[in-house]
């Protein structure tokens, strides 16, 4: 590519003339770039002339899916990756359009033993556990929010249903309108954990939301899935601490937790108790099980605790078959 050919692309895109292949080509290496930042000061002469040393030096990285792009964008194809990579940053110097707040790319990594807290410009909040890294758009697009994860973090997520937010971490993309989770990654398994702690998400496998065609996996509060790369499936599971949610009291608009005491209460009684709490589902071996009566004072126990109080009083075993809990035994009459 000459260099003559170079500013000619440059202007082709800084002009709002570049094709949708070639835009999403663009964003794909700009998203690689470490410190987009750093030319920003420049005027548009300046960066033209800090993109074509880039060129000169041969900085390549070509993805193995090329974009349809014209036959002459790829001579010098190597070159040109580094281009495009650089040239997109401009976008957040000379542009109006509404990719100018998509572009400016931040890192934040946690090389500490302690957690660090980051608040994204749309009033989120990520905690980010040691060893992990976390990369955010410094204002997101306005159809959509999307940040890349490494390693482990819990989000707090402000609701915008126009603008569903994107956590890119590994093969799983979790979509989510507004709740609050956990991303656990074990890269020595090859897992990935989602864990929800209220709210609602969908979680995909897959690296990009352009991607995400199959059915997603729906997980609401106190349920996890587990990705595993090498079998490329979910694993439906609940979290490990199950909590209670918090209901309000309709006469004295006070919240309180559900209250789990019970006096020769028929099980049928106290399993829909533990569902609306904790929202898990529960099954029984035989209808007859649901007559059996209970009296115990069950607050304050974890859930596992509760359960092991229940079935030590009626002889049963209970176990987790996916996301459900199935008591076993014989029933009452």
């Amino acid at each position: 590519m000459s260099r003559q050919s170079f500013k000619e692309l440059l202007n082709k895109y800084l002009r709002g003339n570049s094709t949708p292949e070639e835009q999403r080509f663009i964003e794909h290496w700009y998203g690689l770039l470490d410190d987009p930042q750093a030319l920003e000061s420049l005027d548009e002469d300046e960066l033209e002339e800090r993109m074509w040393q880039e060129i000169q030096l041969g900085i390549s990285d070509a993805p193995d899916v090329k974009p349809k792009v014209t036959a002459w964008l790829w001579k010098g194809a190597a070159a040109l990756v580094a281009l495009l990579g650089l040239y997109f940053v401009s976008i957040s110097l000379f542009s109006t359009n509404k990719v100018a707040h998509e572009v400016q790319w931040l890192e934040q990594k946690n090389t500490t033993s302690a957690e660090i807290t980051i608040h994204l410009e749309d009033g989120s909040k990520v905690i980010l556990f040691a060893n992990s890294s976390l990369k955010f758009p410094k204002r997101f697009a306005s159809d959509k929010r999307e940040v890349q994860l490494k390693g482990n973090a819990y989000f707090d997520i402000e609701e915008d249903p126009e603008k569903p937010f994107f956590v890119h971490s590994r093969n799983v993309v979790t979509k989510v309108l507004g709740t609050s989770f956990y991303i656990r990654e074990d890269e020595h398994n090859k897992e990935v954990k989602v864990e929800v702690k209220s709210g609602k998400v969908e979680v995909y496998s897959g690296e990009k939301t352009t991607e995400l065609q199959a059915e997603p996996l729906v997980l609401t509060r106190n349920l996890a899935a587990t990705y595993h790369e090498t079998e490329k499936q979910f694993e439906l599971g609940l979290v490990e601490n199950p909590t209670v949610e918090i209901t309000q009291n309709q006469s004295s608009k006070e919240k309180s937790p559900i209250d789990f005491r019970f006096n020769d209460s028929p099980l049928k009684e106290v399993i829909a108790k533990l569902q609306e709490g904790y929202g898990i589902d529960f099954k029984i071996e035989n209808e007859t099980q649901y007559k059996c009566l209970i009296t115990a004072n069950l607050n304050n126990q974890p859930l596992h605790v509760q359960l092991d109080i229940i079935c030590a009083a009626l002889g049963f075993k209970h176990k987790l078959q996916g996301a459900t809990i199935l008591l076993q035994g014989s029933g009452c009459e």
